[in-house]
């Protein structure tokens, strides 16, 4: 225990007392990552302080960001979006989405009325990503809902141009069940089409889908972790830490410390195999409570 709050000490100090933040804005490299796993820690420890700190990276995102459009979700504003959204609907911070997000809101559904590219299939999932937070508790669902129909349907296009199943999109389809008839349709056609000689293209993300869904395909998420260990798919020892966690797997300290070195090297703060990631894993290590930001990745 005293080893893991060490390590969580370690990683908040790079980014509080050091100042090593990274110039990106978004929520996989950026400053929206580490504003993500600061809010929990601020929560976790009951130091204000540390909340402060993630309201000043979201602002000086956001202001980076003053009239730029890229829209995909690592790196812009769909994935931006969400991250800020998550922090708000968590009751991190006390705003009103609807006008904190309006700029976002413009720029993404003028991207999906006027834009239409396959060939842009992830930013397509991305924003989707966005809209299913998007809509909770907000008073533009009418016009959500529109989008989210779009995204559907660019989504079922893609999907029938190729014969592989994709976990991010059986994810976001999966999410969207509730809400879009189309998307629970196209979801159990597509469901058909896994075949576990797909899980090594992503093991995180297929683990990740079938976590999810385990009481509806309990073979699968058995086959997915099976998988998983026989062939150590996971690249970088937060990938393999996250995992440890959501299974109630033991993490070794000496675990963590090559992933804090492996982020080190690579000068990588971000949510997937970075030091924002790496943190909130440990938190959730000393309190399940935090997993939802899971749901982020």
């Amino acid at each position: 225990m005293e080893n893991i709050k060490t390590f969580l000490s370690q990683i908040v100090d790079s980014f509080y007392r050091e100042k090593k933040i990274p110039y990106f804005p978004g929520l996989y490299r950026g400053k929206i990552g580490i504003a993500v796993f600061l809010c929990h820690y601020a929560r976790w420890s009951q130091q204000e302080i540390y909340n402060d700190f993630a309201f000043d990276l979201i602002e000086e995102a956001q202001r980076q960001m003053k009239g730029k459009n890229p829209v995909n979700y690592p790196y812009g504003l769909s994935g931006m979006g969400t991250g800020i959204a998550y922090t708000i609907q968590n009751n991190y911070f006390d705003a009103n989405l609807d006008e904190i997000l309006e700029d976002f809101d413009n720029i993404l559904f003028k991207h999906m009325s006027t834009f239409i590219d396959l060939s842009s299939f992830k930013q397509t999932i991305g924003i989707g990503k966005y809209l299913t937070i998007r809509i909770k508790d907000s008073k533009k669902q009418d016009k959500i809902k529109e989008m989210i129909e779009k995204v559907v349907l660019l989504t079922q296009l893609q999907l029938t141009r190729t014969p592989y199943c994709f976990p991010y999109a059986l994810d976001l389809l999966y999410n969207l069940r509730d809400i879009s008839e189309r998307a629970y349709k196209v979801f159990e056609e597509n469901m058909k089409l896994f075949d576990s000689h797909y899980i090594k293209d992503d093991p995180w993300g297929w683990f990740n889908f079938f976590y999810k869904t385990r009481t509806l395909f309990s073979e699968k998420y058995t086959e997915v972790n099976e998988t998983i260990v026989s062939n150590r798919l996971f690249r970088t020892e937060a990938e393999r830490i996250r995992w440890h966690i959501v299974t109630g797997i033991e993490v070794e300290p000496i675990m963590v410390q090559i992933a804090i070195e492996q982020a080190q090297a690579k000068k990588d703060a971000g949510l997937l195999t970075g030091l924002s990631g790496l943190g909130l894993s440990l938190i959730c290590m000393l309190d399940k409570s935090h997993l939802t930001w899971i749901e982020l990745i």
